[in-house]
């Protein structure tokens, strides 16, 4: 029931359906390698001082359109740090209306520590400035945030577990055997994933659940040869696919 505009910053991606919700599609950027060294257009240039302007303009002018009643970024400021040139002014514009938004970030359950204590200090700091809650995409009986975010303590007020989110819930019968079902190993959007992929493989025949089938999704940003070399090297009851709607 809600009325619902969502800002797509990176490349368009096939099999994404956000329904009846308002798409706006900020000029593309996307990472140059795997290393994450630089970030690039949709014509593989380098993005420059003018590209970010006309990319923060348009997501201004989109908050200054739309004049929503909560505003939700996805990871920053837990991660996207080179997005700050973007979502900085966007929750300081948000920040000085009347008619504030109510502001949270919704954040995966597992981040990466990348041992610098003043990042995270940074990032608590702005939390605490700007956003009125933190939604953890996940169950802290499995995992909590301070398992991979050391700063956790100091916004553990803010903290609000989601749960992992489905588009469907599952329903478990109580006669439903604990033997059914298969694994299932996703690389994300797979440009770093190849390791994984290789790793979980290799893993499978020395595993409790070797007997059950696996799936291994790729990701559409796996480099072809690697796709294929997957598949070449999968065991029977394996399946490898490149993407999932689900």
């Amino acid at each position: 029931g809600l009325s619902v505009t969502v800002a797509a910053g990176g490349e368009p991606l096939p099999g994404i359906d956000f329904g009846p919700a308002d798409m706006m599609q900020l000029p593309p950027v996307r990472a140059a390698d795997a290393r994450f060294s630089a970030l690039v257009d949709d014509s593989d240039r380098p993005v420059d001082e003018a590209w970010w302007d006309r990319r923060c303009r348009a997501l201004l002018d989109l908050y200054q359109r739309s004049r929503p009643d909560v505003l939700l970024i996805e990871l920053f400021p837990f991660g996207r740090r080179p997005f700050r040139r973007e979502l900085l002014p966007l929750l300081e514009l948000a920040a000085s209306r009347p008619e504030r938004p109510a502001v949270f970030c919704s954040l995966r359950d597992i981040l990466v520590d990348k041992g610098r204590p003043e990042r995270a200090a940074e990032t608590v700091a702005t939390v605490r400035r700007f956003f009125d809650g933190v939604l953890v995409h996940g169950d802290p009986a499995v995992v909590r945030l301070e398992a991979s975010f050391p700063g956790a303590a100091e916004i553990a007020d803010l903290l609000i577990y989601t749960g992992y989110v489905v588009e469907q819930p599952l329903v478990h019968a109580e006669s439903e055997k604990a033997d059914a079902g298969e694994v299932l190993v996703s690389a994300g959007g797979g440009a770093v994933g190849g390791d994984l992929l290789r790793t979980s493989l290799a893993a499978r025949p020395l595993t409790r659940l070797r007997d059950r089938p696996w799936r291994l999704v790729t990701g559409t940003n796996l480099p072809e040869a690697e796709v294929a070399a997957l598949k070449a090297t999968a065991a029977p009851g394996v399946v490898v696919e490149r993407f999932r709607p689900d």
